[in-house]
């Protein structure tokens, strides 16, 4: 079975400077969360919790899940407090009593979070998709985001891991393929657009 992780898709993750094709990425989040649930496979957000006096601590407004992401009752939420989203948390646990043997990672940033619960899920023996047009990050000092998002896709694609299998696929090849085994070729999905949210990145 497959899962869906929502990746610290937070208010106060998007104060700031921009998003790379956030709005986009919201669009594809929904339409891929969407999908699952129709499947009866698990949606779960993954919410970080921020130092007392940062605008990602709890209960605070930036700490809130961004609203134009579609939560239903029947996805679940899991807090955490580091960037890897199985250290200190029963992720792993609940992932396996669910039968899930695969994960689909998007949410921010690229850099920090999806990349370190990336690495984290091929240690446990998940098989990983990283959905490469839904995750994001913004521009840090002299690297784009299109460049540290471009930069760590490549890496992703090399990393060795003999326990877990992972895939780079877009969106519309997983939508297209009902999440199984993706095949090659331009693939088009037609993503129902949310309202306008413009949102900008703090980190």
């Amino acid at each position: 079975m497959d899962a869906l992780l929502v990746i610290d898709m937070q208010i106060g993750i998007c104060t700031g400077r921009p998003c790379h094709d956030i709005d986009g990425v919201i669009n594809r989040i929904n339409a891929l969360a969407a999908g699952m649930r129709a499947q009866g496979s698990p949606v779960i957000h993954l919410q970080f919790d921020g130092a007392p006096e940062s605008a990602m601590a709890p209960l605070h407004a930036g700490w809130q899940l961004l609203p134009p992401i579609e939560r239903p009752d029947m996805d679940r939420v899991i807090r955490r407090d580091a960037s890897d989203a199985f250290l200190g948390t029963a992720l792993a646990e609940s992932l396996r009593e669910a039968g899930v043997t695969r994960l689909l990672l998007t949410g921010h940033a690229t850099e920090l979070a999806v990349d370190t619960t990336l690495r984290a899920a091929l240690s446990h023996g998940f098989d990983v998709v990283a959905v490469a047009d839904a995750h994001t990050t913004c521009d840090r000092g002299a690297l784009s985001a299109d460049t540290i998002i471009d930069h760590h896709q490549q890496i992703w694609t090399r990393l060795a891991s003999p326990a877990a299998h992972l895939e780079l696929l877009s969106t519309a090849t997983l939508l297209r393929s009902g999440f199984t085994v993706a095949s090659p070729g331009n693939a088009h999905y037609h993503v129902r657009a949310s309202a306008s949210f413009r949102l900008e990145c703090s980190c």
